[in-house]
């Protein structure tokens, strides 16, 4: 399944669903840069309900989003995340990094 990205600036929310991978790279950095240069929220929201499948560059990109959100006084979450989700997140050591929720 093909990766899916909306962007809900006004509540600052990043909606990602299929598979985040390499092939989710551009249209995942330009919806992560619109939500960060028009959301006026200090707490973004990336909804992972609908993530099947994600690989080491999802997990790069995720630190970049992070690290651009830092940088203008801003936290990051991820949310709806299934199990096998979660782990791959625990094993990287992201779980640091956000908070994590589940389904």
């Amino acid at each position: 399944m093909k990766a899916k990205i909306e962007v809900v600036t006004q509540h600052g929310l990043l909606k990602i669903s299929g598979r985040f991978d390499i092939d989710t790279v551009l249209a995942f950095c330009d919806a992560s840069r619109k939500l960060l240069a028009e959301c006026r929220s200090e707490n973004l929201v990336v909804d992972m309900a609908g993530v099947d499948y994600m690989d080491s560059s999802a997990l790069g990109m995720l630190l970049v989003l992070q690290e651009d959100a830092e940088k203008r006084g801003k936290t990051v979450a991820l949310t709806h995340c299934t199990p096998f989700i979660r782990n791959i997140l625990h094993t990287a050591q992201l779980d640091r990094l956000f908070a994590i929720g589940g389904v």
